[in-house]
């Protein structure tokens, strides 16, 4: 089963539209790590094998993306009402396949690259 830490900025509706689609989520709002720093949460992250769901970019940046160990869901749109269930259903069965990358999910299209990009 996947496992997520849900950003504060991830609305509650996808969380449990999450939970009801199998995954294993933690919402950060339902911690005590409410307003912690990115580097906070991605050690909470690192240490319990939780991809992190957030729509922050800063997780994405080459240097948080250095230090994340599972992967980043990024969410770079709003979610219309009627499309959270079906996300939710895509991101819980897709999770395991997503080990070691970063999907960047907007209104159009959806990219997936790997977390740590080659030393150069």
């Amino acid at each position: 089963m996947a496992k997520f830490l849900a950003d504060e900025n991830i609305a509650r509706k996808l969380v449990v539209a999450l939970k009801k689609a199998g995954a294993e989520v933690t919402w950060v709002p339902n911690t005590k790590y409410r307003s912690a720093s990115d580097k906070t949460l991605i050690g909470i992250a690192n240490a319990n094998g939780m991809f992190i769901l957030t729509k922050d970019r800063d997780f994405i940046e080459p240097g948080n993306r250095r230090i994340i160990t599972t992967g980043v869901v990024y969410l770079a749109m709003d979610m219309p009402e009627d499309s959270i269930a079906e996300l939710a259903g895509a991101i819980a069965v897709h999770a395991k396949s997503l080990q070691g990358k970063v999907v960047i999910m907007a209104s159009q299209h959806t990219l997936i690259e790997e977390l740590h990009f080659p030393n150069l």
